[in-house]
């Protein structure tokens, strides 16, 4: 028997493996996902937001706790338990030098990252890295883990934890944590928490889950029926704007819409539903999502003035054909200078049949190469540039054909591409 089990495998479950363990804890820890797909939804996050009453390595600036707690606030529209917050919202000024303990590393926002060095501390490689470091700390400090195996039971004896049950697997503890996550995976449960809306459609049913698939509540359920208390609002979820073409599961980070408020939103009913401009940062994405869901459709598209530059935006739900832009090639006609030392390719692949470029850009470009070089090295090649622009697959003929304008490109863009 071990003294700690720990049910979940995600960074909840982690840290508290981890730190029982510091403890001089004997612990197991059990994760329903497969190896490969281990971390629940920790592995698609890409950063911590951090109080902070002065500048902290990757951090800049202060972020008190006062802000903190207004900006939760506006996102869950005041239905938050005040004195975890707070606590949550203090100890995350102090948790990363504890981390970095067990291999996790920081890195400032990339470069054009919205206002978010003052706030968020990324994880250098994303979640999947923050979840690797954890598990590779675990293992190293004798945590024993025990992946596809699903808990699916919980055996008490007038409250208190006797063992859990995976299949026929029975696993007994002095102590048990249950880290197994919500239920967002779980269709039934979804549509028992959201309802019909006023057309009579399941919204829950066109949800695209952007975490794991392997939340589907299990043990959360069976507590509740066990008579545990139960606490919160199940459409307090963390929904965002997401890309219309993403998966059913385990999207990710990279498929959420950060465009809504640059523009026009509309839904099917090509009907305003939400103001674009009420907060440009850092919550809009979190208030976009449960608009989307709010606005009947469940789908709305982004429209800005730019020519053909709709953006279809998808709030967890099943994705329509997305929209489709061909790519254009360069066809290069490269002359090596006299003097030059590199060895310049003459032509590269030759390009499709090209479209038709205006005689006025034709003309252009013409006079573009009769003109006398200036700022080229000796060593830099000289090469004349057309772009011609591609053609939509004619197997999509939804696909719109995308006008480029010629262009050149500067000297040292040349130099790298022929080094």
């Amino acid at each position: 028997m071990v003294d700690v089990l720990v049910i979940g495998g995600g960074n909840a479950a982690l840290c508290a493996a981890l730190m029982a363990r510091e403890a001089g804890a004997s612990v197991l820890l059990l994760e329903s996902a497969p190896r490969e797909w281990r971390g629940g939804n920790s592995q698609h996050t890409r950063n911590l937001r951090c109080m902070h009453d002065a500048p902290q390595d990757v951090l800049v600036d202060a972020y008190p706790e006062e802000e903190y707690w207004q900006d939760l606030l506006k996102v869950t529209g005041g239905i938050t338990n005040e004195a975890l917050a707070r606590l949550v919202i203090r100890a995350s000024s102090t948790c990363r030098p504890w981390m970095r303990k067990h291999g996790v590393r920081f890195q400032p926002p990339l470069s054009g990252a919205l206002h978010v060095a003052r706030t968020n501390a990324f994880f250098m490689g994303g979640g999947k890295a923050l979840v690797n470091a954890y598990y590779r700390s675990a293992e190293a400090l004798g945590v024993q883990i025990r992946y596809d195996t699903p808990v699916d039971a919980i055996e008490l004896d007038a409250g208190r934890f006797i063992a859990a049950h995976s299949g026929g697997q029975r696993f007994e503890a002095r102590a048990c944590v249950l880290a197994a996550g919500g239920f967002e995976s779980n269709r039934e449960w979804l549509r028992e928490a959201w309802g019909q809306n006023e057309r009579g459609e399941w919204p829950a049913d066109n949800f695209l889950i952007r975490g794991t698939r392997f939340n589907q509540g299990v043990l959360l359920k069976h507590m509740i029926d066990s008579g545990a208390d139960a606490i919160g609002d199940p459409s307090q979820s963390h929904c965002v704007a997401i890309d219309a073409r993403a998966p059913l599961y385990d999207g990710g980070i990279c498929t959420r819409i950060d465009c809504v408020s640059l523009g026009v939103v509309v839904n099917r009913d090509a009907r305003r539903f939400y103001d674009e401009g009420e907060d440009f940062w850092p919550k809009r994405y979190a208030i976009w999502g449960g608009s989307s869901h709010s606005s009947l459709t469940r789908s709305a598209t982004r429209l800005s003035t730019r020519r053909r530059s709709a953006v279809s935006c998808h709030q967890f739900f099943r994705a329509p054909r997305p929209i489709r832009y061909p790519s254009w090639r360069a066809n290069w006609n490269c002359r090596k200078r006299r003097s030059s030392r590199r060895s310049v390719p003459t032509t590269l692949p030759a390009a499709p049949a090209p479209s038709i470029i205006p005689r006025s850009t034709t003309a252009a470009l013409k006079a573009s190469r009769q003109r006398k070089p200036t700022g080229h090295g000796p060593s830099i090649p000289r090469p004349s540039l057309v772009m011609r622009c591609g053609r939509a697959s004619r197997s999509h003929t939804w696909g719109s054909r995308l006008m480029t304008t010629p262009r050149c490109i500067s000297a040292d863009a040349r130099a790298k591409t022929f080094s």
